[in-house]
């Protein structure tokens, strides 16, 4: 889902895995901090990384428990990296989720 206003790109990333773990980052592009929306269908554990494009990783989150139906909001700062690319990561126990972060000025 991608949203457009006046001439800014606001993007508005969801993704969801038939096995019950569905994410949203956002906003994407950014420019301080991340926000990752995650919601289980049990109780679960989530661990956030974030990997500039060649592989390097410059933030993780440790682990963080999320309720069975509770949709958790994850904020990770990220203001200080440097404009470019981004790779984030989403695993829990069973599932592991990926998606692009852009970061701008």
């Amino acid at each position: 889902m991608v949203a457009y206003k006046a001439g800014q790109c606001i993007a508005y990333d969801t993704l969801t895995i038939h096995h019950g773990l569905s994410t949203c980052a956002y906003p994407n592009p950014f420019h301080g901090p991340i926000n990752f929306e995650v919601t289980c269908d049990r109780d679960d554990y989530v661990t956030i990384e974030i990997c500039y494009q060649y592989g390097r990783k410059v933030a993780e989150n440790i682990e963080t428990p999320v309720a069975k139906g509770e949709t958790k909001t994850i904020t990770v700062e990220c203001g200080e990296l440097k404009e470019s690319l981004y790779m984030y990561s989403i695993r829990s126990k069973s599932n592991t989720m990926t998606g692009k972060l852009l970061k701008s000025r």
